[in-house]
């Protein structure tokens, strides 16, 4: 091959000796540092005269530069915590005075430093003060000094004041506000008379009536629950051939019905669609327009002298109204009412919900007539303590109620053979072919001979 002449550029011929010594040289600053010794002034220093212009005008107009500006702005979330530290704080009650002290103490004046502090905006510090013992005993009874004497005085309702009072109703959780209408359920509850081992005979009877009445209850509830439907229904299949055959062709004859039916329906809608055409097409005379306003006008009429008559009978039996309306309203104040009293019981009789699950009391734990033994020697052991416990911290809504989750039976396992369900069914269908054939030679046959 010939070879190529001028295949160098020209840029490679460029000397760049000076670049690489001013870069080996930086290096080798940042690595062992200037010389400062051996640098001018001139070099070390830099003094800056240019104005700013930008800075001077925001200046001039009393503007921020952009960078402070955006420095002093103020977070969403630092907006969002400061107004959640600003709240408005409780105002306490003024401490009370002695009875005596007719006159009241003036305010001692402020000093200088506290003065100068309110003027410049900042926050004063409280000083400590002195609580009179008498203002902590908060549990003894008002006196009031008569005469020689001390003399108890009855306690006062609390003033409201109108800043910083009590948290206003929608602020309270409504399990604060139920708490009040629930009754304290002590630790351990102690059962009725009945339980015991050795009860008188009624108190036994009762107790046994209360758990028989649970017990019934638990059945009636079960049996108004909606039964789901099967998940499986029992089928036999079919093994006659002539019940087969028949439901195979009544399937057939239903469809021709259906298909008989709509045809028959079809001509109906089309009868009356050309029969209100024709009486649409005969022109009517003036007489007879004529004489279908005046059937008009005197149906209108009949209809009003109807409505008058209607609300004349109305008036007349307004107090019957007015009656009829009372007992209604009687009557939903009183379901209201037992409405909330039923509401107001299940409240106190069951604890708050605090899961999806309704609390399911334990249930009366009372012997029966024949494991009475009246000594606590032949007493029947019993193993419902652990859920005894579980149950009142339930009750006590320490607990959230919860369910047993039952584990489900696993069905027996069916094994599928791919392509057998197809050959059986062809096989079935070629034997109902079959029997077909074999009967409607049977019919010619049977046909010819007559």
């Amino acid at each position: 091959m010939v070879k190529k002449r001028g295949s160098k550029r020209s840029w490679a011929k460029i000397d760049h000796q000076d670049v690489e010594d001013f870069l080996e040289k930086s290096t080798r600053e940042e690595r062992q540092g200037l010389a400062v010794e051996g640098v001018p002034d001139a070099e070390l220093f830099f003094e800056d005269k240019a104005p700013d212009e930008g800075t001077a005008v925001a200046v001039k107009e009393g503007r921020l530069p952009r960078k402070l500006a955006a420095r002093q702005k103020v977070l969403r979330s630092a907006a969002i915590l400061a107004a959640a530290h600003g709240a408005t704080p409780v105002a306490r009650p003024p401490p009370r005075k002695p009875k005596g002290s007719g006159q009241s103490q003036p305010a001692a004046p402020q000093q200088p430093a506290q003065q100068q502090q309110r003027a410049a905006g900042g926050r004063v510090q409280r000083q400590g003060r002195t609580v009179d013992p008498a203002e902590l005993a908060i549990w003894e009874p008002e006196v009031e000094q008569q005469g020689g004497g001390w003399v108890p005085q009855a306690k006062r309702a609390p003033k409201r004041h109108k800043r910083g009072g009590a948290a206003p109703a929608a602020l309270v959780p409504a399990a604060a506000a139920a708490a009040g209408i629930r009754p304290h359920i002590p630790a351990v509850e102690i059962d009725p008379a009945g339980c015991s081992y050795n009860p008188d005979v009624e108190l036994h009877q009762e107790a046994v009536a209360v758990a028989v009445a649970a017990e019934t209850r638990k059945l009636l509830d079960k049996e108004l629950q909606p039964v789901a439907p099967p998940r499986t229904v029992d089928y036999d299949v079919e093994t006659d051939e002539l019940a087969l055959l028949q439901t195979l062709e009544g399937g057939g004859d239903e469809d021709d019905e259906e298909e008989g039916q709509q045809q028959e329906g079809a001509e109906d809608a089309g009868g009356v669609e050309a029969a209100r055409r024709k009486q649409e097409a005969a022109k009517k005379t003036r007489r007879d327009r004529n004489r279908e306003a005046r059937r008009r006008g005197a149906e209108d009429l009949l209809k009003e002298q109807r409505r008058l008559k209607a609300q004349r009978h109305e008036l007349s039996s307004l107090k019957q109204i007015q009656g009829e309306l009372a007992e209604e309203e009687a009557d939903k104040d009183a379901a209201r009412l037992r409405r909330q009293l039923d509401k107001a019981e299940r409240m106190a009789a069951e604890p708050p919900k605090l899961s999806k699950h309704r609390f399911q009391p334990m249930p009366l734990q009372v012997l029966t007539s024949d494991e009475l033994q009246g000594s606590l020697r032949r007493l029947k052991p019993t193993t419902m303590l652990a859920k005894d416990r579980f149950k009142s911290l339930q009750k006590r809504a320490l607990i959230e109620p919860r369910r047993k989750i039952e584990q489900k039976k696993q069905g027996k396992k069916v094994e599928y053979i791919q392509g057998e369900r197809a050959e059986r069914a062809q096989e079935r269908h070629a034997e109902l072919q079959d029997i077909k054939t074999s009967r409607k030679k049977a019919k010619k046959v049977s046909v010819a001979k007559h």
